[in-house]
């Protein structure tokens, strides 16, 4: 059996480059792992700025929709409170085939009003549609009969009571300040609990007209 000593040279060369090589396979790795923390890192901070684009821009959609929806609404409001006018003169002229149609009218104008997220608000909303459809058919019938005015009692108890809760939700919709706008129709006054003192005052004193004061 033969053995092959090195050098004492020799080896304290090699044991000097081995250690240079441990260090140096250290370094590389400690710089590996920093490199990969801060790709990380970016990563981490583009995706950050990725979400607070995609934030933003769905803000801004949003933003849009709200204006673009309240400008509807308030476009609705003004050519129904120009019908609703129409309708209140020719319901006093007894024009009853003019009263059916700007009732319909009326009517189908409302029903397009966007949702408020409200169920109690926007059932609100399609029972005064209903209502208008009831009276469309109700001119429509004394358009036949010839009926000079209304009867005192329909007057009362239904068209003075429907005209108030008709001219409070357009006041809401065309106000400037949703949130502090007075005459809101929600969840605590649903349209078939009227006010009975303001509704019979109106009619007391309007029983002949059939129009607000």
């Amino acid at each position: 059996m033969y053995l092959f000593a090195l050098a004492p040279e020799t080896s304290d060369f090699l044991t000097v480059w081995g250690f240079i090589v441990g260090v140096v396979g250290l370094v590389v790795g400690v710089a590996g792992f920093w490199i990969a923390i801060v790709q990380i890192r970016e990563a981490r901070k583009e995706a950050r700025k990725g979400k607070e684009a995609a934030e933003a821009a769905r803000d801004a959609a949003n933003k849009t929709l709200t204006e673009s929806k309240e400008a509807f609404e308030r476009f609705v409001a003004a050519h129904a409170g120009r019908l609703l006018s129409e309708l209140q003169a020719v319901v006093t002229d007894s024009d009853w085939k003019l009263a059916e149609l700007r009732a319909r009218d009326l009517a189908e104008i409302l029903a397009t009003l966007p949702s408020t997220g409200s169920a109690a608000t926007d059932g609100n909303m399609m029972e005064l549609v209903s209502r208008l459809r009831e009276f469309g058919h109700t001119f429509s019938e004394m358009t036949g009969k010839k009926t000079a005015k209304l009867p005192p009692k329909l007057l009362r108890d239904k068209w003075i009571p429907l005209l108030l809760l008709l001219h409070a939700r357009l006041d809401q919709l065309r106000a400037p300040f949703r949130e502090m706008s007075h005459g809101q129709i929600g969840s605590d006054n649903p349209v078939a609990e009227i006010p009975r003192t303001r509704a019979g005052t109106a009619g007391a004193d309007e029983a002949q007209s059939g129009e607000l004061g």
